[in-house]
């Protein structure tokens, strides 16, 4: 091993001598790295899903490491104040490298699902408010034809058709006999 000084911090650092030899400049660590690369003419890193990150490590957006991604920023300085963690920025034309303002909009989690599952029913072709699409057969259904699920007294369609939900618990009860036998002995013990 050897001690190296890092190319960004100028902090003392001990690296295999091979590995830093490979690169023109050596780095204490990841974030350094990434800084280095932001402070550079060439800021923004494209990920594989194509949304650019920028280091920015005072804005309130930034993660731990101080990189937020571009089009949150974009985002923000369109509305005139920081994006909050309950809500989310939508690409209208649904490329997510297009981070122009003209085609982001801030939307709360729950508008945003609305959002996509009307964009995959037009796509599908089916109508929202009255079918459903089941997530084991992928089959367009009518809302009646799912299982009701919820909590709190309130109901709404489950994710799979009765049908599926029906097949489903079979196999939970097929393959965890030893957890339906102990449910039943609690549910027998507490006089259910």
């Amino acid at each position: 091993m050897a001690w190296w000084k890092c190319g960004r911090c100028e902090k003392d650092f001990q690296r295999n001598p091979g590995a830093v030899k490979r690169s023109k400049k050596s780095f204490c660590s990841r974030t350094c790295h990434y800084a280095a690369r932001s402070e550079s003419p060439h800021a923004a890193i494209v990920r594989s899903d194509g949304r650019v990150v920028i280091y920015c490590p005072g804005s309130p957006m930034a993660n731990k490491n101080g990189f937020a991604y571009r089009y949150r920023l974009v985002a923000a300085e369109k509305i005139g104040r920081a994006i909050r963690k309950d809500e989310t920025v939508h690409h209208i034309n649904g490329k997510t490298g297009d981070d122009r303002p003209e085609n982001l909009v801030v939307l709360s989690r729950s508008q945003h699902r609305l959002v996509h599952a009307t964009e995959e029913a037009d796509r599908r072709g089916y109508d929202l408010l009255t079918q459903k699409r089941c997530r084991i057969c992928k089959e367009v259904k009518l809302r009646t034809e799912f299982s009701p699920s919820g909590t709190r007294g309130r109901t709404f369609p489950g994710p799979q058709c009765r049908p599926c939900a029906a097949a489903l618990q079979r196999a939970y009860r097929r393959n965890h006999p030893d957890r339906i036998a102990a449910t039943r002995k609690r549910r027998r013990l507490n006089g259910k």
